[in-house]
């Protein structure tokens, strides 16, 4: 039973009674955004409902719906609700955060483990396994990784935990990849994007088909020919995964110093088509690579920024560094000195204040900017963002080619103002 509440009722309402509360609450009634206002009003009087319609509310909650409730509303219910329920609540807004915020699976890890509930709790442990085999990967251990996964895996299986079971799928795949099993990689992520498009999760069905196209360019034995023979019968299917095979086709065509344009200007009508608009800003970054490599730099410049506009409205993308650094590597070519150091100044207010992981692209960022005010003749500041990326290089202790770059530069510019010093090794 699903019930509706129109949005101007609830724009018109000064209360709501507690039974129309009472049955929303109950029965999952809202699935889309429009009913937001209702939900918010609405939750005060769930912990005056009895526990099993608490507990009801909780499991929907874990399984994605009513996630769009603002924090505070989120905080009163961890606080208010029983124990189970007020458990969920807060392992999912927990994970949320996580996705969100750097370094947020550490404290996903942590807000966790300190509740003694904790262990009472499947859903919540699989929650707990799942973040602790990402938190694995990230520091390289993909033995642990693979055992946590397992451990997850179960867990969620037992439980039916089908918004957890899509994401331990596609982690799976990392693991897969990493351990150079790209068909089983590529697999996997083609299993997630099935669960996730079932369940109507696009943005998720997004990342999965991203994977499944980049995979299978890497598959061992995988040809162009067999490429175009699972485009041929996804297209004959109708399959919502052909903008993924479309996209492979590109990849592979840019693996192999050929035009990738053709099957990424086939995929992005697709993309928008399947709601899988997600991808649509990395088909035309891909159509700007090869641009790129062909060194037509304004038709590079403009793809970028076409995709830059999509970045720039979701907040979620975290790879928008990247995208501004490299823009204003091609003003810089381009001899636009001015517009590469303001597309380089976005850069690193887009990395804002994260972890070490992001100290490469800071890195590049300083270099990059160093270099620019090199070529600009403006050595006092060369010399000052050219020594932040070498400070930086020293800290991740990795690129050797990066920092061999800064030091040409820096010694350079020592040089234009009279310091003999050398430049300090790397």
């Amino acid at each position: 039973m699903l019930i509706f509440y129109s949005p101007a009722a609830v724009a018109q309402a000064t209360s709501v009674p507690s039974r129309a509360c009472q049955r929303l609450l109950q029965f999952n009634a809202v699935q889309d955004h429009r009913d937001t206002q209702l939900v918010e009003r609405c939750v005060k009087d769930l912990p005056t409902l009895n526990r099993s319609a608490q507990g009801n509310f909780s499991d929907q909650y874990l399984r994605g719906g009513f996630r769009f409730l603002t924090p505070e509303s989120r905080a009163f219910l961890t606080a208010n609700l029983v124990p189970e329920a007020s458990l969920k609540i807060a392992s999912a807004g927990a994970w949320d955060d996580a996705t969100r915020n750097k370094g947020g699976t550490r404290q996903f890890i942590e807000t966790l483990s300190a509740r003694p509930e904790m262990a009472k709790d499947p859903s919540s442990q699989a929650s707990l396994e799942f973040a602790k085999a990402q938190l694995a990967m990230h520091k390289r251990d993909f033995e642990l990784m693979g055992v946590l996964l397992n451990s997850a895996t179960e867990l969620a299986s037992q439980n039916e935990l089908t918004g957890l079971i899509p994401r331990i799928i596609a982690a799976r795949s990392l693991h897969a990849e990493r351990s150079g099993e790209m068909l089983t990689a590529f697999g996997q992520s083609s299993d997630a994007f099935d669960l996730n498009w079932n369940m109507k999760a696009f943005a998720r069905a997004s990342r999965n088909c991203i994977r499944v196209g980049l995979l299978l360019a890497e598959v061992p034995g995988m040809s162009a020919a067999a490429i175009d023979a699972k485009i041929k019968i996804a297209s004959a299917e109708q399959s919502p995964k052909l903008p993924c095979y479309y996209m492979g086709a590109g990849q592979s065509a840019l693996l192999r110093q050929s035009d990738p344009v053709p099957y990424l200007k086939e995929a992005l009508p697709l993309v928008q088509a399947e709601n899988l608009t997600h991808m649509q800003p990395l088909l035309i970054n891909m159509m700007a690579d090869a641009a790129l490599k062909k060194k037509k730099y304004v038709e590079a410049i403009d793809l970028y920024e076409q995709a830059l506009e999509i970045y720039e409205a979701d907040q979620k993308y975290t790879g928008i560094a990247e995208v501004y650094n490299t823009i204003g590597i091609l003003f810089a070519e381009l001899r636009d000195y001015d517009r590469a150091q303001d597309f380089y100044q976005k850069g690193l207010a887009a990395v804002g204040d994260r972890d070490s992981n992001d100290n490469y692209i800071t890195s590049l960022l300083y270099g990059n900017m160093g270099v620019t005010f090199n070529k600009m003749a403006d050595h006092a500041n060369a010399i000052k963002y050219l020594d932040l990326a070498k400070t930086l290089n020293q800290k991740i202790n990795r690129h050797p080619i990066n920092s061999a770059f800064i030091n040409r530069y820096y010694a350079d510019s020592m040089h234009e103002l009279g310091q003999t010093e050398p430049a300090i090794e790397i």
